[in-house]
């Protein structure tokens, strides 16, 4: 599966959902943030996944520092894109209700 399209419809969902779509709702959630939170969590999991089977598939080596890859950053690019896409579920649990005082 491609990753975009997890992503592309959960910002979708949230940007155009979020004013027309709040009667319908599933576990006092609005429909459109059940939708937006779904697409961000598969997203969330098929990095993480993808992740892991680049390292299972290379047997776990680090191959970064070999000679053919001199000035190729995309092993390190993808390590801290990971990264910042595991830390954003817990900073999306830190985010304040949206009818908090600002």
């Amino acid at each position: 599966i491609n990753l975009a399209i997890p992503i592309f419809l959960g910002m979708m969902v949230a940007r155009y959902f979020k004013q027309t779509w709040t009667g319908a709702q599933c576990c006092s959630k609005d429909m459109w943030f059940v939708i937006h939170r779904l697409m961000m969590v598969l997203t969330w999991l098929l990095t993480l996944a993808g992740f892991f089977l680049i390292f299972f598939e290379l047997g776990f080596e680090w191959i970064g520092n070999r000679e053919e890859s001199t000035g190729n950053p995309h092993h390190i690019l993808g390590c801290v894109t990971t990264g910042l896409c595991f830390i954003q579920p817990f900073m999306a649990l830190l985010r304040p209700d949206p009818d908090s005082r600002k």
